[in-house]
C-alpha cells in the first residue's frame, strides 16, 4: 500500500505543478482513501477535507458529495476507535433519555395523538 501512496503523492505534486485542480482533487481523494485503508484516519480527514474544498471551489456537486460522504465515514470510524479506547464520551441522545425517563416511572413530556386525553361533550 505504501507504493501506492507515493504513486499518489507523485501525482499530486505533478497535478499542483501543472495548475490542474480536478486531479489535485483526485490525487488527494487517493491519497485520502489509501490512509483511510490502512486506519490512518487523521490522516485521511486532512486530505478528504482538501478535497471536498476543491471540489466547491469548482462547484463539483457530484465529488463535494462523495468527498463528504467520505469525510463522515472516516470521522465515524475515528471517533468509533477513540471511544473504543475510552478517549471519547457521546453524550446521550434525547430519545434515549426519555425513554429511560419512563422505565424509571417519569411521566414523558413527549405525548402520541393517541395518549391525549378525550374532550367531554
Amino acid at each position: 500500500m505504501h507504493q501506492v501512496i507515493e504513486f499518489y503523492e507523485q501525482n499530486l505534486q505533478i497535478a499542483r505543478e501543472m495548475g490542474d485542480r480536478r486531479g489535485e482533487m483526485t490525487a488527494l481523494g487517493s491519497l485520502a482513501r489509501a490512509y483511510d485503508a490502512l486506519n490512518e484516519r487523521e490522516k485521511a480527514i486532512g486530505y478528504f477535507d482538501l478535497a471536498l474544498n476543491i471540489a466547491r471551489e469548482m462547484n463539483d456537486s457530484r465529488n463535494e458529495r462523495d468527498m463528504l460522504n467520505h469525510l463522515n465515514a472516516a470521522r465515524n470510524a475515528s471517533e468509533e476507535k477513540k471511544e473504543d479506547q475510552g478517549q471519547v464520551r457521546r453524550k446521550p441522545r434525547k430519545k434515549k433519555a426519555a425513554a429511560a425517563a419512563q422505565s424509571a416511572g417519569k411521566p414523558s413530556s413527549k405525548r402520541k395523538k393517541s395518549e391525549t386525553p378525550a374532550k367531554k361533550i
